[in-house]
């Protein structure tokens, strides 16, 4: 009887480890131009840089420019690691002539190679708060 209990309780063990697999942590802030106007609207993609995380995670930045990472659902946040981050503006409607309006974002920022933005989520949901700061495009600037 002891033998049985003891594998029972092993495979409860077992069965509660595996089920542990992924762990996102929540993580979120605000997307900012220099002088604290928030982006309104769209995208954040977070790119993993260490190479135990495997997952990206990304957020829909809302009118106020805020955001809540998700990596299979939305709000669940993201794994523990490094990321480089992309910063995608909403897509601006065309004009007549079929003319793109001027980008809203220094187009650098829509590419996590070339953004320089680098954060850490952490365990630590206190820490998981992002600012991210992207610049207006430069002058005369058309995409």
């Amino acid at each position: 009887m002891r033998t049985f209990c003891r594998l029972g309780v092993a495979l409860v063990l077992l069965i509660g480890a595996a089920g542990c697999g992924r762990k996102y942590y929540p993580a979120g802030g605000e997307v900012v131009f220099k002088d604290g106007t928030p982006l309104p609207g769209g995208w954040v993609f977070f790119q993993p840089v260490d190479p135990g995380v495997k997952t990206s995670s990304q957020a829909e930045i809302q009118p106020d420019g805020k955001f809540q990472l998700m990596t299979e659902v939305k709000g669940d946040g993201a794994p523990e690691g490094r990321y480089r981050v992309a910063v995608k503006p909403p897509l601006a409607a065309k004009r007549e002539g079929k003319n793109l309006p001027p980008p809203l974002i220094d187009p650098r920022f829509e590419n996590a190679d070339t953004s320089g933005l680098e954060f850490t989520v952490t365990r630590d949901a206190a820490h998981n708060v992002f600012r991210i700061e992207v610049d207006r495009p430069a002058a005369g600037h058309k995409k």
